[in-house]
Protein backbone atom coordinates (compact mmCIF):
# COMPACT_ATOMS: atom_id res chain seq x y z
CA UNK A 1 0.00 0.00 0.00
CA UNK A 2 1.12 3.80 -0.60
CA UNK A 3 0.59 6.53 2.23
CA UNK A 4 -0.77 9.47 1.05
CA UNK A 5 -0.94 12.78 3.14
CA UNK A 6 -2.03 16.73 1.91
CA UNK A 7 -1.41 19.35 4.07
CA UNK A 8 -1.74 22.90 3.63
CA UNK A 9 0.38 25.85 5.92
CA UNK A 10 0.57 29.42 5.06
CA UNK A 11 4.19 31.06 3.43
CA UNK A 12 6.27 32.72 6.49
CA UNK A 13 9.33 34.69 4.12
CA UNK A 14 8.74 38.24 2.41
CA UNK A 15 7.72 38.41 -1.43
CA UNK A 16 11.25 38.72 -2.26
CA UNK A 17 12.71 36.09 -0.28
CA UNK A 18 10.23 33.49 -1.58
CA UNK A 19 10.99 32.15 -5.13
CA UNK A 20 14.52 31.82 -3.57
CA UNK A 21 12.92 29.76 -1.00
CA UNK A 22 10.94 28.10 -3.49
CA UNK A 23 13.79 26.91 -5.57
CA UNK A 24 15.75 25.87 -2.13
CA UNK A 25 12.36 23.77 -1.21
CA UNK A 26 12.15 22.03 -5.17
CA UNK A 27 15.87 21.24 -5.16
CA UNK A 28 16.12 19.68 -1.41
CA UNK A 29 12.86 17.59 -2.12
CA UNK A 30 13.53 16.72 -5.60
CA UNK A 31 16.76 15.18 -4.45
CA UNK A 32 15.34 13.54 -0.75
CA UNK A 33 12.11 12.74 -2.64
CA UNK A 34 14.41 10.49 -5.27
CA UNK A 35 16.48 8.85 -3.03
CA UNK A 36 13.73 7.95 -0.80
CA UNK A 37 10.74 7.22 -3.59
CA UNK A 38 8.52 9.50 -2.41
CA UNK A 39 6.65 11.73 -4.97
CA UNK A 40 4.26 14.69 -4.01
CA UNK A 41 3.35 17.81 -5.93
CA UNK A 42 3.68 20.91 -4.28
CA UNK A 43 0.92 24.12 -5.10
CA UNK A 44 1.86 27.65 -4.31
CA UNK A 45 -0.21 31.08 -4.75
CA UNK A 46 -2.01 33.09 -2.89
CA UNK A 47 0.82 32.67 0.07
CA UNK A 48 -0.29 29.42 0.96
CA UNK A 49 1.31 26.25 0.01
CA UNK A 50 -0.64 22.79 -0.86
CA UNK A 51 1.47 19.47 -0.87
CA UNK A 52 0.63 15.97 -1.31
CA UNK A 53 3.24 13.37 -0.62
CA UNK A 54 2.80 9.84 -1.67
CA UNK A 55 5.24 6.86 -0.41
CA UNK A 56 6.06 4.37 1.91
CA UNK A 57 4.47 5.49 5.51
CA UNK A 58 7.06 5.91 7.75
CA UNK A 59 9.22 7.95 5.55
CA UNK A 60 6.15 9.96 4.21
CA UNK A 61 5.43 10.83 8.36
CA UNK A 62 9.08 11.00 8.96
CA UNK A 63 9.20 13.80 6.18
CA UNK A 64 5.74 15.93 7.55
CA UNK A 65 7.63 15.93 10.75
CA UNK A 66 10.57 17.08 8.96
CA UNK A 67 8.24 19.71 6.84
CA UNK A 68 6.68 20.92 10.35
CA UNK A 69 10.01 22.46 11.44
CA UNK A 70 10.81 24.38 8.70
CA UNK A 71 10.60 28.01 9.57
CA UNK A 72 9.49 28.78 5.80
CA UNK A 73 5.35 28.19 6.58
CA UNK A 74 3.24 28.00 9.47
CA UNK A 75 -0.29 26.74 10.76
CA UNK A 76 0.65 23.84 8.80
CA UNK A 77 -3.04 21.33 8.63
CA UNK A 78 -3.02 17.68 7.23
CA UNK A 79 -5.88 17.80 5.36
CA UNK A 80 -5.76 13.79 4.32
CA UNK A 81 -3.95 11.05 5.24
CA UNK A 82 -4.87 7.90 3.77
CA UNK A 83 -3.69 4.51 1.68
CA UNK A 84 -4.31 4.66 -1.46
CA UNK A 85 -3.64 1.49 -4.28
CA UNK A 86 -1.82 3.96 -7.13
CA UNK A 87 0.56 7.06 -6.92
CA UNK A 88 -0.89 9.84 -8.64
CA UNK A 89 2.48 11.44 -9.13
CA UNK A 90 4.37 8.64 -9.92
CA UNK A 91 6.39 10.97 -12.25
CA UNK A 92 7.61 13.27 -9.97
CA UNK A 93 9.73 13.48 -7.12
CA UNK A 94 8.41 16.71 -6.45
CA UNK A 95 5.93 18.64 -8.97
CA UNK A 96 5.49 22.02 -9.04
CA UNK A 97 2.36 24.23 -9.90
CA UNK A 98 2.22 27.98 -9.41
CA UNK A 99 -0.82 30.22 -9.56
CA UNK A 100 -3.11 28.64 -12.71
CA UNK A 101 -6.67 29.98 -13.85
CA UNK A 102 -8.40 26.52 -13.16
CA UNK A 103 -7.85 26.49 -9.73
CA UNK A 104 -8.58 30.04 -9.71
CA UNK A 105 -11.86 29.17 -11.01
CA UNK A 106 -12.28 25.80 -9.01
CA UNK A 107 -11.70 27.84 -5.54
CA UNK A 108 -14.54 30.41 -7.38
CA UNK A 109 -17.12 27.56 -7.56
CA UNK A 110 -15.89 26.84 -4.00
CA UNK A 111 -16.90 30.98 -3.11
CA UNK A 112 -13.31 31.68 -2.42
CA UNK A 113 -12.37 34.45 -4.57
CA UNK A 114 -8.50 33.60 -3.74
CA UNK A 115 -6.86 30.03 -3.30
CA UNK A 116 -7.19 29.13 -0.09
CA UNK A 117 -6.55 25.71 0.55
CA UNK A 118 -7.95 24.43 3.98
CA UNK A 119 -11.09 24.87 2.47
CA UNK A 120 -10.07 21.44 0.53
CA UNK A 121 -11.58 18.15 1.91
CA UNK A 122 -13.11 15.21 0.79
CA UNK A 123 -14.36 15.30 -2.64
CA UNK A 124 -13.17 18.85 -3.53
CA UNK A 125 -9.78 17.78 -2.45
CA UNK A 126 -9.50 14.77 -4.89
CA UNK A 127 -10.80 16.91 -7.51
CA UNK A 128 -8.02 19.51 -6.92
CA UNK A 129 -5.65 16.65 -6.96
CA UNK A 130 -6.89 15.55 -10.34
CA UNK A 131 -6.69 19.44 -11.39
CA UNK A 132 -2.96 19.31 -10.11
CA UNK A 133 -2.36 15.77 -11.51
CA UNK A 134 -3.34 16.67 -15.11
CA UNK A 135 -1.41 20.40 -15.03
CA UNK A 136 2.17 20.55 -16.32
CA UNK A 137 5.16 21.07 -14.20
CA UNK A 138 6.93 24.24 -14.08
CA UNK A 139 10.08 25.58 -12.55
CA UNK A 140 9.94 28.71 -10.09
CA UNK A 141 11.25 32.20 -12.00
Amino acid sequence: MIYQICYASEATSSNEQLMVDLREILTRAMHFNYVHEIQGVLYYADRYFFQCLEGEKTQILDLLESIRKDARHENLKVLQQKDIEHMNFKDWSMKFVRKRSEVKAFFAEMGSARFDPYLLEGESLEHFLLILKDTEAETPA
